[in-house]
């Protein structure tokens, strides 16, 4: 068994970790805070926020792409991506809530999101293509609202799976 320490707090939890040892969760900072990590090559790494307090990584693929929840400057809880040093704001299917649960090696993003009238609904975010897309990276992903590049999924559990 191997501590991966925190990020300055007095707990950390992991959730997932890719195929290369990459683990990925959330720790309680120096201020008491909880933000999402990645533990590689014996480090510990805070991934930040979406502009709040609060964030959580929850799925890691073998390319290190990083999805999970992070609170925004307006308060609301939208699901991220990071890569690269940076995260993105993937939206909602028009509530104020979403989280992304798991990524496969095709960046494909499964998760979950409210709707407008406040149920929550399976989701599937198709990122890579976003991305090539030329998407910016001083906004949302998929504007809320959106079913251009969000896909609502009603045919699958409410929670993502993910396979063993």
């Amino acid at each position: 068994m191997q501590d991966l320490g925190t990020l300055g707090g007095n707990r950390s939890e992991a959730y997932d970790l890719n195929n290369y040892g990459t683990v990925v969760g959330e720790s309680k900072t120096a201020s008491d805070e909880t933000h999402a990590f990645i533990w590689r090559d014996g480090a510990i790494e805070d991934l930040g926020t979406l502009g709040g307090s609060f964030s959580r990584a929850t799925g890691i693929n073998d390319q290190g792409e990083v999805v999970g929840m992070s609170s925004t400057s307006s308060g609301e809880n939208h699901a991220f991506i990071w890569s690269d040093g940076q995260m993105r704001d993937l939206g909602t299917l028009g509530g104020n809530w979403s989280m992304a649960l798991a990524i496969n090696e095709k960046g494909q993003v499964a998760g979950e999101a409210k709707v407008a009238g406040g149920a929550v609904h399976g989701a599937l975010w198709k990122t890579r293509w976003a991305f090539e897309g030329g998407s910016s990276l001083d906004r949302p992903l998929i504007a809320s609202g959106s079913d251009l590049d969000l896909t609502l999924r009603q045919d699958c559990p409410s929670r993502a799976l993910r396979a063993p």
